[in-house]
């Protein structure tokens, strides 16, 4: 923690640690620092060491994923880490562009001007033109 002093007030300033700063995802292969881990897999989860956990991601040739960093022992999953972050972001595009198509549609507001000095002829033409707009 630093002390500062601005324009007569203190302010205090915290260094965040390394693992705070890498926290915007889930941390992958050798970013994961326990000794153990509980792996989550299609036949179940088991609580194996981190190299026995490499070492099927390896036979695999997929990634080691911790899925929650929280838990005793952290929770991870073997994964195509890259494919699935890949579905998702297209997942988060698809539904990004039906919200911005949702937002623009609007309902359609057909107008027809009459003015007071109309020939017959062109009001029998708009006349035509709003029973074909009340059509529609």
């Amino acid at each position: 923690m630093f002390c500062f002093r601005v324009f007569g007030l203190y302010v205090f300033k915290t260094i965040k640690k390394e693992e705070d700063v890498e926290s915007d995802g889930p941390r992958l292969n050798d970013k994961i620092t326990a000794e153990t881990v509980r792996l989550v897999s299609e036949e179940g989860h088991c609580i194996v060491t981190l190299k026995e956990a490499f070492r099927r991601a390896k036979e695999l040739k997929h990634d080691l994923v911790e899925v929650q960093r929280d838990a005793k022992p952290p929770v991870c999953k073997i994964v195509a880490y890259a494919h699935d972050k890949y579905k998702k972001d297209q997942v988060g595009k698809e539904r990004a562009k039906a919200k911005r198509a949702e937002v623009t549609i609007r309902p359609e507001v057909k107008e027809i001007h009459f003015t007071p000095m109309i020939d017959a002829k062109d009001l029998q033409f708009k006349a035509k033109q709003a029973s074909t707009l009340m059509e529609m």
